[in-house]
């Protein structure tokens, strides 16, 4: 099932939105997800401006990872005469342009630049390595 996901600014955590308040401006955010769980922990109401929301893309990676707004994927780009593979890294972005999830060159950012829609790219081997929060440096080559 699609949902939301939150970066809590201040304190610097990802959370599992569990409701969304649109006329109050809040998410309730779960503090103790345990995926392996059905159990629900405790919960935490945040306001819109507090927090980052990320929308699930309904898509999973080449290791059956969820693929989220703001994740960083690693796609295989080419293998040099050693044989050794170099992937490239991208985020993930809706792009209102284009109407669409896109990954956009992580160095670059720009979705004019040969980026490519997400469910052409899931055809391939790609895999969610972080995010732009819990990982905001820059990746080495793979």
């Amino acid at each position: 099932m699609r949902g939301y996901r939150a970066w809590i600014k201040e304190e610097k955590w990802m959370g599992l939105v569990i409701n969304l308040y649109l006329m109050n401006e809040h998410a309730e955010v779960l503090t103790d997800f345990d995926p392996k769980s059905s159990c629900v922990g405790k919960t935490r109401d945040f306001d819109f401006k507090d927090i980052v929301l990320m929308q699930d893309t309904g898509l999973k990676d080449k290791n059956g990872v969820k693929i989220w707004e703001n994740d960083i994927v690693s796609s295989p780009h080419f293998r040099d005469e050693a044989g050794r593979s170099y992937a490239l890294e991208h985020i993930v972005k809706w792009s209102t342009k284009r109407h669409g999830w896109f990954l956009l060159n992580k160095s670059t950012m720009d979705d004019s630049d040969g980026s490519i829609m997400l469910f052409v790219a899931r055809n391939g081997n790609i895999e969610v390595t972080g995010n732009i929060f819990e990982n905001p440096e820059p990746m080495e080559n793979k």
